[in-house]
């Protein structure tokens, strides 16, 4: 946890996964976790189903108050059994780079640009869109 801690070097950093590509990103969040950098998830799934370590990542934003999660369900809606807390992590749709872009605004009001990471990790065709269109040098290893 150390080692990646002085490695990171950011006031915010921004996890984006898409299906799997959680995994690697997953560790950086454990890593981060009570650390003083804000972490922002955004997770990607096409439903409910696919979304791995869900109590994990509810605990670490329930227990951590520097861990900001939003999920995306991008072949099915928030599901109306929900409470009204569950629910307002969700988002219906794919991630985008507006969205990312907006983030990086609301965060560079307080932080300068510098202190901000990005990281993705998903399907291939997701990182070239987001790599390729988000407002701030993104960092990914493209692995499938």
């Amino acid at each position: 946890k150390q080692w990646y801690q002085r490695r990171v070097r950011a006031k915010v950093v921004i996890l984006v996964a898409g299906s799997i590509g959680l995994n690697p990103l997953l560790s950086m969040l454990r890593a981060g976790a009570g650390t003083p950098t804000t972490y922002h998830l955004l997770y990607s799934v096409k439903s409910l189903e696919e979304l791995v370590f869900w109590a994990e990542i509810e605990e670490l934003r329930a227990t951590h108050q520097n861990i900001v999660v939003q999920y995306h369900l991008t072949q099915e809606s928030t599901p109306e059994y929900f409470t009204p807390k569950q629910a307002e992590n969700f988002r219906e749709g794919r991630i985008t780079a507006d969205q990312i872009n907006c983030l990086l605004g609301e965060y560079q009001r307080t932080v300068s640009g510098e202190d901000i990471r990005v990281f993705l990790c998903g399907p291939p065709p997701m990182i070239e869109e987001l790599d390729s269109n988000v407002d701030a040098k993104c960092e990914f290893e493209k692995w499938w």
